[in-house]
């Protein structure tokens, strides 16, 4: 079985196959496993089982490749999946073609960007891009950061650059009182979810956290400066080196749509 994606879910699915006796090549653009969610490291836990499995004699790993083609399964028995990849060592055309008789998609997802005035100026950002740039050791100490949008990322955001030396100036978060207040309500049906908001509250202590706001527009000229925010029915603009937006998630299905699969 060939598996694409080296996420968390890429590596839970991966365990259990490798357990079950089947050889397996596992894809993935980056260099090692861990995804966007685990790009600074895995939980101690996840880390130990990887390990082992890296050593397994039924793995083949093809780390750094890219899937640049894929060649639909035909309707007949037997039948292999075939995949096209770019590899580190790749020049020119050249390009490794793997087959497997299964194939199994952990394509993870990306950000969701919504429009507004201004929101391609330099230093408007997803969230959870510039909680990954901060991450790999991009300079965000001193800068002022506001994050909007919608969400749990925009907290965890917050509290990676806030680690990190950035200034957050406000929180802006779209979703009004009354639904965040029934959000809260779900999480006392999973006791580690609420000790995860706690911590995350302790790490956020004095930051302006804004209910039922929105950015309506993005200024600069070359470069951002400043963010209007509408809160209820007032508005405020506030000076800051990033914007880091969180609207949710999308997955990643092109190479299920590649494959012929239905979306």
């Amino acid at each position: 079985i060939a598996i694409v994606g080296a996420g968390p879910a890429g590596i839970a699915a991966l365990l259990p196959l490798l357990d079950a006796g089947r050889r397996v090549i596992w894809i993935d653009q980056s260099m090692r496993a861990g995804g966007q969610i685990w790009r600074a490291g895995l939980p101690m836990d996840w880390q130990r089982q990887l390990d082992s499995a890296l050593r397994h004699p039924l793995l083949q790993t093809c780390f750094g490749c890219t899937v640049i083609a894929a060649e639909p399964r035909e309707q007949a028995p037997g039948a292999l999946h075939g995949l096209r990849l770019q590899t580190p060592a790749a020049t020119g055309s050249q390009a490794l073609r793997v087959a497997a008789p299964q194939l199994l998609l952990a394509l993870g997802g990306r950000e969701r960007h919504l429009p507004f005035p201004g929101w391609t100026l330099p230093g408007v950002t997803g969230a959870g891009a510039l909680q990954a740039l901060a991450k790999g050791g991009y300079p965000v100490a001193g800068k002022r950061v506001v994050i909007a949008g919608s969400g749990p990322l925009l907290l965890a955001a917050a509290a990676t650059l806030r680690a990190r030396g950035a200034q957050i100036v406000a929180i802006i978060e779209q979703t009004p009182r009354a639904a965040l207040a029934r959000f809260a309500l779900c999480l006392l049906a999973t006791p580690s979810k609420i000790i995860q908001a706690l911590q995350l509250a302790q790490q956020l202590r004095g930051i302006p956290y804004w209910k039922n706001a929105y950015v309506r527009a993005a200024h600069g000229t070359t470069q951002l400066t400043s963010v209007l925010v509408q809160r209820g029915s007032t508005r405020q603009t506030l000076e800051c080196d990033y914007l880091a937006c969180a609207y949710g998630l999308l997955p990643n299905v092109e190479l299920a749509q590649a494959l012929g699969a239905s979306t």
